[in-house]
């Protein structure tokens, strides 16, 4: 079967984990998928965070650890615009959490004017919560466009360059 992702560029499956009560079902699902050639990374797993009364923090990790663990990928969803989701949020859909512990990655959200040098998850050295550049560039790190309403275009036009050396 071909399965896709809603641009039909991408192979995606789509499956939602939003309670904890789930978790064998949806491992089993996970499980059966892969066992029949669905390759782990082609499976997009939303979690619902932020709709339960007494969820913590703790609840949310352990949910978007075992994604990980299992090669899936995870995607909160916050019921609640609050900061606390939509920073977890953040840090996982931007994959933060697989370079980045929660904790540090929220101090540095929290003073984001002590930038510090990290790796941005697209090959460019931009901070990702301010998308402005990190003032001490890696050697040899493509630095963005000063103008970032542009930004869009430039991404296309690197993707662009990167099909055609493989040409």
């Amino acid at each position: 079967m071909k399965y896709y992702d809603d641009d039909f560029t991408q192979r995606r499956i789509y499956t939602a984990w939003d309670n904890r009560k789930d978790e064998d079902r949806l491992f089993a699902g996970l499980k059966r998928l892969v066992k029949y050639g669905v390759k782990p990374a082609h499976i997009m797993v939303y979690m619902l965070i932020g709709y339960w009364p007494g969820e913590t923090h703790e609840d949310r990790e352990y949910r978007r650890r075992r994604l990980r663990e299992f090669g899936v990928i995870p995607y909160p969803m916050a019921y609640r615009r609050i900061p606390e989701l939509t920073n977890f949020q953040r840090w996982v859909i931007r994959a933060w959490d697989k370079v980045m512990p929660w904790e540090p990655w929220l101090e540095r959200q929290k003073n984001s004017a002590k930038s510090v040098d990290l790796p941005s998850l697209d090959g460019f050295n931009i901070d990702p919560l301010s998308f402005e550049p990190i003032i001490s560039p890696q050697p040899d790190t493509p630095q963005p466009p000063q103008d970032f309403g542009k930004l869009l275009g430039w991404q296309d036009q690197l993707k662009e360059e990167a099909r055609n050396a493989k040409r």
